[in-house]
């Protein structure tokens, strides 16, 4: 407490938390973000969609119509009716009631693999940018070898290795996502730990833990908040991959990428097997993509000045 701040950073990062400093300049920032966020429409229907489908997942054992797990073989594959909005699957199971199930399936993996690549790739990312020299070339090769294999691939070669189901999904995707948040984190790390107050923070005896996480993240969370909206739906998508081929969440549990595996064999007779689970992760993704985007034009100063001139 009591380091001395640069002018840049004065208003909310080397003063303690809860300062008064944090309740001065930083508050008209925050609520001139909020103003440039909520004339931004795009973004505003990405966080309608992501709002609505976290809805239906928090809420999907008492919203959905059906069981989700109930089969009625006398009403395979039918189209959607008055009674199955959605229509049914191949044993009877109401799709409208599996996708409300799928879409908590699909948060918790989103919240989960997000997680693991924020919390690694972050620190990695931190400790490679602050140290430099030797140990940022060792960590950052290992971080571009990993890089260099697609993220489906890795994501398959790491489940094979665990064994298949919702957890070892988790794992494999919060795994592909390492990379980019440490690359990310090292980037903006680089830049900050030249600023006056890290040189300040070091003439009053901090310790570079202190520094890291006290001075250098909290001025480097926007861009990783960014990411974090957009790194969910590249997590739901490579979920639902990893179930289509069969690695990913077993049945019984409702998943919108099984589901769409499943549907792909009745898919020219009954093309609302696929239909439906395709447009909820589109719709999903798309929401998370639209959100991210609308962050990165609200938080980047040149991105908003380029949004306000209406360019």
């Amino acid at each position: 407490m009591g380091e001395p701040a640069s002018p840049g950073h004065r208003s909310d990062t080397a003063k303690p938390a809860g300062g008064k400093a944090r309740g001065g300049a930083s508050e008209p920032r925050y609520t001139a973000w909020l103003v440039i966020f909520g004339r931004n429409r795009m973004a505003l229907t990405g966080l309608v969609l992501v709002l609505l489908f976290l809805t239906l997942a928090i809420f999907a054992p008492w919203l959905a119509p059906y069981d989700s797990q109930a089969q009625d073989l006398s009403s395979t594959v039918r189209p959607p009716s008055l009674a199955h909005p959605f229509g049914t699957d191949d044993v009877g199971r109401d799709i409208l009631s599996r996708i409300m199930l799928g879409a908590r399936t699909s948060f918790l993996i989103a919240v989960m693999a997000v997680g693991i690549g924020l919390l690694a790739g972050v620190s990695i990312g931190l400790i490679s940018g602050y140290c430099g020299g030797t140990t940022d070339l060792f960590v950052m090769r290992i971080v571009e070898v990993l890089q260099t294999i697609p993220t489906i691939v890795l994501a398959i070669a790491i489940v094979s290795v665990l064994q298949t189901g919702i957890v070892s999904v988790m794992i494999a995707v919060g795994v592909t996502g390492i990379p980019v948040y440490a690359r990310l984190t090292r980037g903006t790390t680089l830049g900050l730990k030249e600023m006056e107050y890290v040189s300040a923070a070091r003439c009053l005896g901090a310790k570079a833990g202190r520094i890291l996480w006290r001075h250098l993240l909290p001025n480097a969370l926007a861009p990783i908040i960014v990411q974090t909206s957009l790194g969910a739906g590249q997590a739901i998508l490579v979920a639902a991959a990893l179930s289509f081929l069969g690695l990913g969440v077993q049945p019984p549990t409702p998943e919108w990428g099984a589901m769409l595996s499943r549907g792909r064999t009745y898919v020219t007779f009954a093309p609302h097997l696929v239909a439906f689970p395709g447009l909820a992760i589109a719709a999903l993704v798309l929401g998370f993509n639209l959100l991210g985007d609308g962050l990165r034009d609200t938080i980047d100063p040149r991105t908003r000045r380029l949004t306000e001139k209406g360019i």
